[in-house]
């Protein structure tokens, strides 16, 4: 049987989106950071992510796009984070 998915991601796109958003410092600041405005209620989470949306470059280095279901689960693990450790 061959595995078919990326180090534990559905696609080659959702990986290198995660490993570009964890891994650059710049980018995962603002996944932190519009997070964070979605835990606290800063933000809506809908707003909170459009905004980061807007934020991100078109793609990543490599290639990828960082679209919606690219990147939304990734939000949505660190908004867990942050209300978790509140």
């Amino acid at each position: 049987m061959t595995d078919t998915t990326h180090n534990g991601h559905d696609s080659w796109a959702h990986w290198n989106v995660s490993l570009w958003l964890n891994n650059d410092e710049q980018l995962y600041n603002k996944l932190c950071n519009y997070a964070e405005l979605a835990a606290y209620m800063t933000l809506s989470r809908a707003d909170a992510f459009g905004d980061l949306m807007a934020a991100l470059p078109a793609e990543t280095p490599d290639g990828a796009a960082y679209t919606p279901e690219t990147v939304k689960p990734l939000f949505d693990e660190q908004v867990a984070e942050h209300i978790r450790y509140s």
